[in-house]
């Protein structure tokens, strides 16, 4: 698809439901949850902001209001998206559906460290008090 000379771009949901399954196929994912993860994490955290927009319409400032909540709730799913969303644009930009990549990189968005600090280990003695209720 050559961007002049389509009346309607697709929108982002159908590049990236191609980008997902051409992935798919040539066996990127090598099991359930890895095929799984790029597909639920658009679902649950980009498509109802960028889905149905025009490929073409989608717009860094757009990516980075979903995006950074996200990566200060949980930044390794963010990560992942961001990846997939970015790869998205890549492969529109070779098909000439988009200008340029309005994907930000990672380094752009403030990241929540996870994991902080190590809780003290449970001496062997306390070990019952897990099971009491």
């Amino acid at each position: 698809i050559c961007k002049k000379g389509v009346s309607r771009l697709p929108t982002f949901d159908e590049v990236y439901r191609d980008w997902y399954l051409l992935n798919a196929k040539k066996n990127r994912w090598t099991n359930a949850a890895s095929l799984s993860r790029p597909l639920r994490a658009y679902e649950n955290h980009a498509m109802k902001y960028i889905g149905e927009l025009q490929i073409d319409r989608i717009s860094r400032e757009k990516i980075k209001q979903f995006m950074q909540p996200l990566f200060s709730s949980h930044p390794d799913t963010a990560s992942n998206l961001l990846g997939f969303i970015r790869e998205v644009f890549e492969v529109s930009y070779d098909k000439n559906l988009v200008d340029n990549n309005p994907c930000p990189r990672k380094k752009y968005f403030v990241v929540t460290k996870e994991g902080g600090h190590h809780k003290e280990n449970l001496k062997y003695n306390r070990l019952p008090e897990l099971f009491k209720k």
